[in-house]
């Protein structure tokens, strides 16, 4: 098998096979020797550093695809914090202002009782019989027009009652004077309605069409609504709907080579301690220069970020809140999140981790392991002392 086609990125599928051919090769006793005593030509490296350092590079590459764009649960709860802390100064602030208010009201009631006096509203200030007259233009008008006074005092000139420009009576006999009295009477008695008016008539004309077929179409577009979620929730509506299956799909589009890549490096490592020649008594010589065997770690660290990534997308899935369809407590919804080929990976890398932990549980400790790596072997040889105790 040539190696250049593991990194033959252009044609996938030239590239699964050759990971399902290293997994096979992997799988047989007769054929694993490759990886103990392989080396790649013009290059004089080992086979299996060549091999780790792509599983490397496609591990880290799908990790981010499967984790990438969920919804952060940190980002949510600070969001509905803030949410809680805003309605709460909302409602601080409404009650001060009704507060506010109401002693106003107090103030201004006291008040118009002090103003009261024993005669009832004697106290107050003389209205006007003409309303449409400001009275601070009365007194002004009254002292600066002295000389335009007309016959019956200073409102015969102010409500138009006798024009000094025009020579007619009051009160004339001839009949076509009277008819241009009346006529000039009745439009200056019937205002012109602006454009404004006009303009207010026909929005709150169109506000109410548009107010009646809203309620109209409100009813409609409810069972519309309903008949769109049954039949994305059918079988009819299945590729139109948004699934957690077609999410994994589309974050691993490939899951047979991560799966491939699994089943390498466990087979490897966990026959290496019996079948590898550079290296008789694993057990006693801890410091071997074996490559493979020295590898634990990485391989181990490898498993965790699978795992780790697919856990969160588990966990977390993304948000899918489009389709109204969707119920996080359906059947439907629940057998997506258990079948889709991120959870298969998921299972397959904690499976192989929790083997190769309990398998290596003599030298962990020997091992600089990361935090997370750490706390995964812990937790994996938690759970097998207690399957030893129950049984």
């Amino acid at each position: 098998m040539k190696f250049t086609r593991l990194i033959f990125k252009q044609n996938p599928f030239v590239r699964s096979t050759a990971f399902q051919e290293l997994a096979y090769l992997a799988s047989n006793e007769s054929t694993r020797q490759i990886f103990y005593n392989g080396i790649v030509k013009d290059t004089n490296t080992s086979f299996w550093s060549v091999l780790l350092d792509e599983c490397f590079k496609i591990i880290n590459d799908y990790s981010i695809s499967i984790t990438s764009d969920l919804p952060n649960t940190e980002e949510l709860k600070q969001k509905e914090l803030k949410q809680q802390q805003q309605q709460q100064q909302q409602q601080q602030q409404q009650q001060q202002q009704q507060q506010q208010q109401q002693q106003q009201q107090q103030q201004q009631e006291l008040a118009q009782q002090q103003q009261q006096t024993i005669f009832g509203d004697s106290g107050s200030k003389f209205k006007s019989p003409f309303p449409n007259i400001d009275e601070s233009e009365i007194s002004l008008e009254m002292v600066d027009a002295k000389e335009n006074i007309g016959p019956f005092g200073y409102f015969s000139n102010k409500f138009n009652l006798i024009k000094p420009d025009q020579n007619i009576r009051l009160r004339s006999n001839d009949p076509k004077q009277q008819q241009q009295q009346h006529q000039t009477q009745t439009q200056q008695s019937q205002p012109q309605q602006p454009v404004q008016q006009a303009v207010q008539q026909q929005n709150k004309s169109t506000s109410l069409i548009l107010s009646n077929l809203i309620k109209l179409l409100n009813p409609i577009k409810l069972e519309l609504i309903k008949l769109y979620n049954y039949l994305l929730s059918s079988e009819i509506g299945y590729p139109f709907r948004k699934s957690l299956i077609k999410e994994s799909e589309l974050r691993l589009k490939n899951p047979s080579i991560l799966g491939n890549i699994i089943i390498t490096l466990y087979e490897v490592i966990s026959n290496s301690q019996i079948e590898d020649n550079n290296n008789h008594s694993y057990q006693h010589n801890n410091t071997s220069n074996n490559q493979v065997q020295n590898s634990l770690n990485e391989v181990l660290t490898l498993l965790t970020i699978i795992y780790l990534s697919t856990k969160e997308f588990l966990i977390n899935p993304p948000n899918l809140s489009s389709s109204s369809s969707i119920n996080k407590e359906s059947e439907i919804y629940k057998f997506e999140l258990e079948n889709n080929c991120i959870s298969k990976i998921h299972e397959l890398s904690l499976d192989k981790f929790f083997d190769l932990v309990v398998q290596f549980n003599f030298i962990l400790n020997d091992l600089v392991l990361a935090p997370e790596v750490f706390n995964l072997a812990k937790w994996c040889i938690d759970i097998a002392i207690d399957q030893q105790n129950q049984q």
